[in-house]
């Protein structure tokens, strides 16, 4: 037996056998008016904005969005509803997602304040990531994050690939650029 202190963490593969399909649905996104009753743990899952809100507010129970798709009626009729696959998500199974789906996905992503996975479904951003625009991008993370109320830690992921980019590029960057830095939040700020 050891007589000192060790670290221990359950295991987070614990919460991917959640049967969440179980759990009471307490909760609804209304989408372009559609009603989709879910566990609550669902809407905090999928979105920072939600889980800030259940922070101040426990009994709030509907979040709206409103995203007109060119085709949503198209495929509506058609028996697709893009939401309901949407919220499939949280089954965390890989799904491939043809480019309107990327472009609906990503939609509500970003609708919901989930910038990280917002970015996963557009790479392109990362990838075209240069010393004339990550200055801009970090910018624009920033402005997100500050018109939907969200940490840094809920969009951790993107704020560290552009700081390591500028970082490793710090003498290709426009100096008057790098002055923008100083109306983003401290860098100590970004765990919290």
């Amino acid at each position: 037996m050891t007589s000192g202190k060790i670290s221990f963490t359950l295991n987070p593969k614990i919460l991917l056998e959640l049967p969440l399909q179980k759990y009471q649905k307490d909760f609804n996104f209304i989408v372009n008016g559609k009603k989709y009753p879910v566990p609550r743990l669902v809407a905090d899952i999928l979105s920072p904005i939600i889980r800030n809100l259940h922070y101040q507010d426990e009994t709030i129970q509907e979040y709206y969005i409103d995203i007109k798709h060119q085709s949503q009626e198209d495929n509506l009729s058609n028996g697709q509803d893009h939401f309901s696959n949407f919220l499939d998500l949280c089954k965390c199974e890989t799904v491939q997602l043809d480019e309107k789906e990327r472009e609906i996905y990503s939609a509500y992503f970003y609708k919901l304040g989930n910038i990280d996975s917002y970015f996963k479904l557009h790479p392109e951003f990362i990838s075209a990531l240069d010393s004339e625009n990550a200055i801009e991008f970090l910018t624009k993370i920033e402005n997100i994050k500050n018109n939907f109320s969200i940490t840094n830690s809920e969009c951790i992921e993107s704020i560290e690939t552009v700081f390591s980019f500028i970082a490793s590029h710090f003498d290709e960057i426009d100096k008057e650029e790098l002055k923008k830095l100083l109306n983003i939040e401290p860098l100590e700020d970004m765990n919290q």
